[in-house]
């Protein structure tokens, strides 16, 4: 038992035993260090550029879809909920929390965590789907090639 299981409280550290993993490439650890946090609800908004990042250029491919998957399935969910929540605010007269609410709503929906997540998603999906994954970043590449010519041409 190492000394970030003995105290779970201690979230600063395994943050910080986290990025120490990540800058060596250790990823598998950095996984395991990170999971241990056991983050919920509005803390996977908070906290998901601790590890994300580091999964697509380590090349932990798999992990990154599930956590990407994990976040949408979060950012679903919440906004839905949140929406319910300040319409029982209301009807209960308690005005002060609709507002609460709303924001927290807002932070939800325009959340650029959320838009990282969604863009790697969809990068991930198209990469994952391919058994030879660098013919599609050469479709990608010249995709985007023919993108630029095109708005230069304009």
């Amino acid at each position: 038992m190492t000394k970030l299981e003995q105290f779970p409280e201690a979230s600063a550290c395994r943050l910080l035993v986290t990025r120490l993993y990540e800058y060596l490439g250790a990823i598998g650890p950095a996984v395991e260090v990170y999971n241990g946090l056991d983050t919920k609800s509005i803390q996977l908004d908070s906290l998901a550029h601790i590890l994300y990042p580091s999964l697509i250029p380590l090349g932990a491919f798999n992990r990154a879809d599930k956590q990407a998957r994990q976040m949408e399935a979060f950012y679903r969910t919440n906004e839905r909920e949140v929406l319910e929540y300040i319409v029982k605010s209301y009807l209960c007269g308690k005005f002060n929390k609709v507002a609460e609410l709303f924001d927290l709503h807002q932070s939800l929906v325009y959340s650029i965590s959320k838009s990282a997540f969604l863009l790697d998603k969809l990068w991930l999906s198209f990469v994952l789907s391919s058994a030879n994954a660098w013919d599609q970043i050469e479709i990608l590449l010249e995709a985007t090639r023919e993108e630029i010519t095109k708005r230069e041409d304009r």
